[in-house]
C-alpha cells in the first residue's frame, strides 16, 4: 500500500511513519505542506494522512482537492488535528474525511485507525462494492 503523509512537524511525521510501518501500510511519501502534497497527487495513494493545520493553509483544502481530483475511488483520508470542535469535525466529514483523530492521542489509537483504513482500502481494491465511511 502507498501512503501520502502530510505533516509539517518532523516529530509527528516520525510518529506517523512508525505507526504506518508498524501496521504494514507499505511505502510512504512524506511532505510538510499543501504545495508539496499537490505536487505528488499525480500518483495514486491507498491512504492519506493529513495534519489539519498546515503552514500554507487548511488541511481540509487538500482533502477537497484529493476527493475532487481522484479518478476512481479516492483513498481514505485520516485527518489529525488539535482542533476538535464539533463544527470542525462536521466540516471534515462533509469534505470527505474517513476518520478524524484528535491530538494528543495514544499510539494504539493511531495504529488502530490506520489499520482500519488500510484494511478498508484493501477490501475496496478486492471488492468495489465497499464504500462506507468510518465514524469520526
Amino acid at each position: 500500500m502507498k501512503t501520502l503523509l502530510v505533516e509539517p512537524s518532523f516529530t509527528y511525521r516520525r510518529i506517523y511513519e512508525q505507526a504506518l510501518e508498524g501496521v504494514g501500510c507499505g511505502s510512504i511519501a512524506a511532505v510538510g505542506t499543501i504545495a508539496e502534497a499537490e505536487a505528488l497527487l499525480s500518483e495514486p495513494y491507498d491512504l492519506v494522512l493529513i495534519e489539519g493545520r498546515l503552514p500554507d493553509g487548511d488541511g481540509l483544502h487538500l482533502v477537497r482537492r484529493i476527493r475532487s481530483g481522484s479518478s476512481g475511488a479516492p483513498p481514505p483520508i485520516l485527518v489529525v488535528s488539535a482542533n476538535g470542535t464539533r463544527s470542525r469535525v462536521i466540516e471534515a466529514k462533509e469534505a470527505g474525511v474517513a476518520a478524524y483523530l484528535l491530538k494528543p492521542f495514544e499510539k494504539a489509537t493511531l495504529e488502530e485507525q490506520i489499520s482500519l483504513l488500510c484494511s478498508r482500502r484493501e477490501g475496496e481494491n478486492s471488492d468495489s462494492t465497499s464504500g462506507s465511511v468510518a465514524d469520526a
